[in-house]
């Protein structure tokens, strides 16, 4: 049998300060090279591995704007900064920034030039690792998309693969456009059923309170100084001059889906998917052209040099003139088109064919003789695009996949960002 003897208070103080001072003579045993781990310049740490972190990068214009994570030491002298023009060549230092700054402006750059950059830290005798590195295109246009559930307006650089900002919104952001004579953007709300404008990219003011309807797409003509809005809900036709004021309230439809302006002439044209129509209305607010020969028009672009029109109609796509003509019937080899975009500098438009398994939608370009100049597959759910006029890019809203992609006019892909919860609304600033 064993006997156990009670320790008295003395003899467990000292039993306690024996096992402090142990610790305190093995300590940098065991410590030492953890807190050395901690600096976020050893090659050794385990979540840096003595990289910089959080290089981000974004372009306006000719400018590059790098900004990083900075380093929290004192013992050093900078960051430098590196970059290279050309896939296969060497990066080149080209700036020592001061420590205690984290960006650097580029300034200067060519347009449609690739430059790529990664930073290090200089220390006395020490250079840290590169950093990963990050890479843009400048432009001289810049994208604006609404993320309609997180209810953001976002500004994205020329290449479409970085955020320049982003400004939160009330409700659901959905259709968005500016104007170019003063720069206002504009947003309808489908939450609220609402028409926003911005003024210098401040707060937005109310413009049009159309809580009895759903303003599902809408235009501005700025040359006539008009907006028209689409009311899918009650088949309206909304037309409103740039003070808020009500010019005209069309009642002669059932469900206009989408909309586009001629500004040439300032008339409008109407796809309505109930009426199984287009309709022509024109500047006094008459209309002058239908055509009947539709099954369930989904969308309308306007080319505005010639004034023709391309329809997105179920399984097909027609092209008519600005009476009504038909020009053009492409009726083999879609599944479901419902978006359409004119470049009406070549003249050829882009189409979206919805396919209702995933990545297998597609984007189409025909000539304006109906040719298949670009077939990308691979889209998830697109339900937007725009055409950049700049370089004849087509801008397409992923939304499934919460992506936006910018495709070049030989259809390879020119620039991707994603994490959107959806994707929408796409204007381009030029």
């Amino acid at each position: 049998m064993k006997i156990y003897r009670k320790l008295t208070n003395t003899q467990r103080i000292n039993i306690v300060l024996r096992f402090v001072v142990l610790i305190f003579i093995f300590s940098p045993y065991f410590f030492c090279s953890e807190r050395e781990r901690l600096n976020p310049i050893d090659p050794q740490n385990p979540e840096t591995g003595g990289k910089p972190q959080g290089l981000r990068i974004y372009s306006e214009y000719k400018e590059a704007v790098l900004t990083w994570d900075n380093v929290k030491l004192t013992d050093f002298l900078g960051y430098r900064i590196y970059r290279k023009t050309k896939p296969d060549s060497e990066f080149k230092l080209i700036y020592l920034t001061p420590k205690d700054s984290n960006q650097f402006f580029d300034k200067h750059l060519s347009y449609e030039q690739r430059y790529t950059y990664r930073i290090s830290v200089l220390a006395n005798d020490f250079e840290s690792t590169l950093s990963d590195t990050v890479s843009i295109i400048p432009g001289p246009t810049f994208i604006w998309l609404s993320d309609v559930y997180n209810g953001r307006l976002i500004k994205l650089s020329h290449d479409c693969a970085h955020e320049i900002s982003s400004l939160k919104v009330e409700g659901y952001p959905w259709t968005i456009t500016h104007q170019e004579t003063n720069g206002n953007l504009w947003y309808s709300d489908v939450l609220l059923n609402r028409i926003y404008k911005f003024e210098n990219e401040q707060q937005p003011t109310l413009f049009a309170d159309l809580s009895e309807h759903e303003p599902i797409d809408f235009v501005i003509d700025e040359k006539n100084g008009r907006i028209w809005i689409a009311d899918e809900l009650n088949g309206n036709i909304f037309v409103f001059n740039t003070l808020g004021d009500t010019l005209k309230k069309l009642q002669e439809f059932e469900k206009p889906v989408d909309i586009d302006c001629y500004s040439t002439d300032g008339s409008c044209w109407i796809a309505d998917a109930k009426k199984r129509c287009v309709s022509k209305i024109s500047s006094d607010f008459s209309i002058v052209t239908e055509i009947f020969s539709m099954n369930s028009p989904a969308a309308v672009s306007i080319n505005q040099t010639t004034g023709e029109i391309w329809v997105a109609d179920k399984s097909k796509v027609f092209k008519f003139d600005e009476n009504g003509n038909n020009l053009l019937t492409i009726d083999s080899g879609l599944n479901y088109p419902f978006k359409v975009a004119v470049d009406f500098q070549l003249g050829c438009c882009w189409v979206l064919d919805w396919y209702s398994r995933a990545q297998e939608s597609r984007l189409i370009c025909f000539s304006e003789n109906g040719e298949i100049l670009v077939d990308l597959s691979g889209f998830s759910f697109p339900e937007n695009l725009i055409i950049n006029p700049y370089d004849h890019s087509c801008i397409v809203a992923d939304s499934r996949s919460g992506k936006v992609i910018k495709v070049n006019s030989n259809g390879t892909i020119y620039g991707e960002i994603s994490g959107y919860d959806y994707p929408y609304g796409l204007d381009v600033v030029y």
